[in-house]
């Protein structure tokens, strides 16, 4: 069943949906700056590596630190297991955990949550509907309203053409007969994009691609300040290719985001 939820109740449906996350949680903003009570009930979640995250943000594709910042950036990536995506023309606000779904205009920002009039549609998720079929209950096809479907599978849509940026997965164990269950959080994390490399000399640097150069390097370039002028690496993945100032990430790169 869908629910209407003025500017007084979609705020509290997003904590709600944070709090109430079991196995899945997954927050689409263009716009992410967590303010206190945000961080709070993400905080809960802490030494939890059974849950899944997922974070998608957009927008600000030359300096995307604009759109996440890295101190919300880097308190993301504490988790055990989490995925950061971006996708560069991403205007949805979508927020869901195992149960429900939230469909809002307000951005998952400081600033929308304490000055924006918004509102949100809140469904219960496709995923609610298998856990009654497991059990065998017999329910009227009218209980599951198509509307909690085509969210939750828009849901989906959105994370599968997002490029991931991070992930960090906790290796799941289940002893015989599954009577136990552990979770090796020591696993080897998959970071792209945020770290880019400098196009002269390849050295590690922050991903801008209107500074895709070192501090030294951007120097001696910027005595003749050519933004023609050929370089060695791509800023993005720092493979040796063709590239310059106006263009400093490589075919291969661009065509993937």
């Amino acid at each position: 069943m869908a629910t209407f939820l003025n500017r007084f109740g979609v705020g509290d449906a997003l904590k709600d949906t944070i709090l109430e996350a079991r196995h899945q949680l997954i927050l689409i903003s263009p716009y992410i700056k967590l303010n206190p009570e945000i961080r709070a009930a993400l905080s809960t979640h802490f030494n939890k590596p059974e849950l899944q995250i997922t974070i998608v943000y957009g927008k600000n594709e030359e300096d995307k630190t604009k759109s996440l910042s890295e101190e919300d950036y880097n308190f993301f990536k504490r988790y055990a297991n989490i995925s950061i995506r971006y996708h560069r023309r991403l205007h949805a606000k979508m927020y869901a955990n195992d149960h429900q779904c939230l469909s809002t205009s307000l951005n998952l920002h400081d600033y929308s949550l304490r000055e924006n009039i918004e509102f949100g549609i809140l469904t219960e998720s496709k995923l609610l509907d298998l856990a009654t079929q497991l059990v065998n209950l017999v329910v009227p096809k009218t209980f599951s309203d198509p509307l909690d479907t085509q969210a939750m599978d828009f849901v989906d849509y959105i994370v599968s053409r997002s490029t991931i940026e991070f992930e960090k997965t906790a290796k799941k164990t289940t002893s015989a007969f599954g009577l136990f269950t552990s979770y090796d959080t020591s696993k080897v994390t998959t970071e792209k994009y945020r770290i880019g490399y400098c196009i002269r000399t390849r050295e590690a640097i922050p991903f801008n691609i209107q500074k895709p150069y070192s501090t030294s390097a951007y120097n001696s370039w910027s005595k003749y300040n050519n933004p023609h002028y050929t370089e060695k690496y791509c800023h993005q993945c720092g493979q040796e290719n063709r590239s310059t100032m106006a263009k400093p990430v490589c075919y291969n790169c661009f065509k993937c985001q």
